[in-house]
């Protein structure tokens, strides 16, 4: 009919921000890829080990949008990693009281940014990591990286532990 328009065809929204996040973690399972190896190990080695997070479903998942500055990213969320020395004494010199926290000391963070899936029963790769052990003193430790939401909160957590002992 003359002076009729054709509405444009309908197209999926975008993704809202935190619309998807609690399915998601729901869903993935934040866990080591790549372990140190069998120890113990001598002061001052570095220990390479890397982490992912995998989904855990037969369904691709949509990875959550977050602002990152003035850009829009698909993020799983944001990874902090913490060494802690087990026992008595759990100093660790080589690292300023100011990345204390408890026992713990802070051992880099940062967002993590994806695509925009991840498909059934695969995983993301997260940064890999070397743990340069010069200056800590011999005894038993635990590495620590927690997953967050986008509001900081811990949304999982994925661990190991290890033993430095004199040459």
């Amino acid at each position: 009919v003359l002076g009729q328009t054709k509405a444009p065809p309908k197209k999926d929204p975008p993704a809202k921000e935190g619309s998807s996040d609690a399915n998601f973690y729901k869903a993935v399972k934040l866990q080591l890829a790549k372990d140190v190896g069998k120890g113990p190990f001598n002061p001052g080695e570095k220990l390479k080990f890397s982490f992912e997070i995998r989904n855990t479903t037969s369904d691709d998942l949509d990875v959550p949008v977050a602002k990152l500055g003035k850009d829009t990213v698909n993020s799983p969320g944001i990874e902090q990693g913490w060494i802690e020395r087990l026992g008595k004494d759990t100093t660790i010199k080589v690292y300023p009281p100011s990345a204390r926290k408890e026992a713990k000391y802070a051992a880099g963070g940062t967002t993590i940014t994806s695509g925009n899936k991840i498909k059934a029963k695969e995983a993301i790769p997260l940064q890999y990591r070397e743990l340069d052990t010069k200056g800590y003193p011999e005894g038993k430790y635990r590495y620590t990286l927690e997953l967050w939401d986008r509001n900081s909160k811990i949304v999982q957590t994925a661990t190991f532990e290890f033993e430095l002992k004199g040459k």
